[in-house]
């Protein structure tokens, strides 16, 4: 994603959805927006590269490369790429009611980010992608379908970002699920996040979920890497660097070692969905 796309969109202000704006935006081009509580725009967002922030009344969090993002409407929020490592998206700019109503009827009104949604996120882009080649009366009807769409693939996933919850152990869960796309922390980071020692950050999480920190994360990585074999076309080279392995052939040892098949291997025998 090398240069600024964007489609414009059409309609009547007063149908249920409205596309106003569409587009992909690469690294160079991202920049903070701010919007007022008076904003009627719901955005859709999926994270390609990079990270950055995000925050309104509610909530606070850092979107990563592989997540989706939803800005509601009439909720002053800010967001902004991180300026070490800035974001490039794919996004559906809507105004009309339609988005707000679907994401009450599945219970995600109070969500924003979906953790390492690559199934959600490749349908995104290729609903953006398409719309050039449309014409412009079947625009709108389009989106709605693929919004739809969209929003039950989000209610079926787990990984909608929460607020931490109160135990250490829980908070530190929160912490390295942040993580799965980027190096893994070291113990000392990790009990910074909980106030405590660092043997006694590993012993606590431990006893309350099983297995250590390390494997915890490990197994986040791969999990995130099998969605990535089978829903895009990342290289085991991209696919290791944005998972935070030092280089792919460590990658395919540690993916080997877990699943009992190369990655490669895994990626020819299943199924290409979008």
């Amino acid at each position: 994603m090398k240069q600024l796309y964007l489609f414009f969109g059409g309609g009547e202000k007063n149908e249920p959805l409205n596309l106003v704006l569409a587009g992909e935006t690469p690294q160079n081009k991202c920049r903070k927006i701010v919007r007022g509580k008076e904003n009627d725009l719901t955005v859709f967002q999926f994270i390609v590269e990079g990270r950055g922030s995000y925050e309104d009344e509610t909530i606070r969090c850092s979107p990563r490369a592989g997540d989706l993002l939803i800005t509601p409407r009439y909720r002053e929020h800010w967001y902004e790429p991180d300026p070490r490592m800035p974001w490039s998206k794919s996004w559906l700019n809507i105004v009309g009611p339609l988005p707000g109503e679907l994401l009450s009827l599945y219970h995600l009104e109070s969500c924003r980010l979906f953790r390492n949604s690559l199934r959600a996120g490749a349908f995104l882009r290729e609903t953006v992608q398409a719309l050039p080649k449309m014409e412009r009366s079947g625009v709108n009807a389009y989106v709605a379908l693929r919004i739809h769409r969209l929003i039950q693939m989000l209610a079926e996933s787990e990984n909608r970002f929460q607020p931490a919850e109160e135990s250490p152990a829980h908070r530190l869960r929160q912490y390295l699920q942040s993580c799965v796309t980027a190096p893994a922390p070291s113990v000392e980071a990790m009990a910074q996040v909980v106030h405590r020692s660092p043997s006694r950050t590993i012993r606590i999480f431990k006893e309350t979920f099983g297995i250590t920190p390390y494997r915890f994360l490990l197994d986040r990585k791969i999990e995130t890497a099998e969605g990535m074999l089978l829903h895009t076309k990342y290289s085991l080279h991209e696919i290791a660097s944005m998972l935070g392995f030092a280089d792919e052939f460590y990658f395919s040892r540690i993916f080997k070692k877990k699943r009992g098949v190369a990655p490669g291997r895994f990626r020819t025998g299943g199924e290409w969905t979008i």
